[in-house]
């Protein structure tokens, strides 16, 4: 029986041994998934703060906030919004100069497929992947994806701006992009984007 005490209380410490690591292992996992989420938050503030700052971006400040979003997917490879948010820093540097960073088009669409792969029932992943096939010219794709983004969110201001400013680009299609254009209204009325979608559909 002394043998049997001493061989359990030997298992015990090995147990302990190996739960104490575990929970090392999990405390390190669990403050790099904090630290990604809080370097997110702080570059999704900038990031709004630039777009509201002026209608002409600043290249080094956005920039600098694309590498922020990277720092925080490298924390977290699976933090989801700092994937979209990515795609859309990526976008707004895209439309400062479509010539300069044309190879971020590829990059986007990694970075909204890298979220579909993971969930199919975020509207905005599905918003950001129909932006993607749009430039990449594959309209068919787009507008599933912005169809699927306004199932899952028909009450949103985004999926209905984004699928009535796609819809936009067929003239035979403006009375259909109409009524998104003016639902987006009614849930943001004063928004400077749609109200100028609004006006070029009145023309």
């Amino acid at each position: 029986q002394g043998f049997i005490v001493r061989k359990y209380s030997k298992d015990a410490r090995y147990y302990f041994g190996f739960a104490s690591l575990f929970a090392v292992l999990f405390s390190y996992d669990g403050f790099k998934v904090f630290n990604s989420q809080n370097i997110y938050e702080n570059a999704f503030y900038d990031f709004q703060t630039i777009l509201e700052a002026s209608d002409d971006f600043q290249g080094e400040s956005l920039s600098s906030t694309l590498y922020s979003v990277e720092d925080s997917i490298k924390e977290n490879r699976f933090n989801l919004d700092a994937w979209l948010l990515k795609h859309e820093v990526l976008n707004a540097l895209y439309n400062e100069n479509t010539i300069r960073y044309d190879h971020y088009s590829e990059l986007m669409f990694e970075a909204s497929n890298f979220v579909l792969d993971r969930t199919k029932n975020y509207w905005l992943a599905w918003l950001r992947h129909g932006i993607s096939m749009t430039l990449d010219g594959n309209l068919i794709d787009a507008e599933n994806a912005f169809n699927r983004a306004v199932e899952l969110a028909p009450n949103n201001f985004e999926t209905n701006l984004y699928m009535g400013s796609f819809l936009m680009q067929f003239k035979e299609r403006f009375t259909e992009a109409n009524k998104y254009i003016e639902k987006a209204l009614i849930i943001a009325p004063e928004n400077k984007k749609a109200l100028t979608l609004h006006r070029k559909l009145k023309l």
